[in-house]
C-alpha cells in the first residue's frame, strides 16, 4: 500500500468514527427505556430498579439478543471510536491551533480511559 491509500483509508475511519459514535450513543441512550412514553416521564429523584426486577427481565430475554441487556456495553465498546474521532478533530485543527488541538486529543484519550475504567 501506499502512502496516499493508507493516508485515504485513516481519514476515512476518522470520519465514519465522527459520525457513527454519536448514532451508536443515542442507540444506547434510546435502549434504556422499554417505550417511548417512558421517555416523557420524568423523575425528580433517581429511584433503582430492584435487582429482582432486572435479574428477571434478564432471564425472560433468553440471550437471543445480548447486546439489549446493558446498553453500556455499547458506550463501552464504542470509546475507541471516541479517540479515533478526536485524532480525526486534531488532524483538522493542528495547522490552525496546534496547542489547543494537542490538548484536546491528550483529554480525549485520559477521558475514555478514565471512563472506560468506571
Amino acid at each position: 500500500m501506499n502512502e496516499t491509500s493508507v493516508d485515504r483509508f485513516i481519514r476515512r475511519a476518522q470520519a465514519l468514527a465522527l459520525v457513527g459514535l454519536p448514532l451508536l450513543w443515542m442507540l444506547m441512550f434510546a435502549l434504556h427505556f422499554r417505550a417511548l412514553g417512558d421517555f416523557f416521564v420524568f423523575h425528580e429523584r433517581y429511584v433503582p430498579r430492584p435487582a429482582a426486577d432486572t435479574v428477571t427481565r434478564l432471564i425472560e430475554a433468553r440471550n437471543l439478543w445480548p447486546m439489549i441487556h446493558d446498553p453500556h456495553l455499547i458506550g463501552y465498546l464504542t470509546l475507541p471510536l471516541l479517540v479515533l474521532g478526536a485524532f480525526g478533530l486534531y488532524r483538522i485543527g493542528r495547522h490552525i491551533r496546534p496547542g489547543i488541538a494537542s490538548l484536546g486529543v491528550s483529554l480525549t484519550a485520559m477521558g475514555s480511559i478514565y471512563l472506560g475504567g468506571l
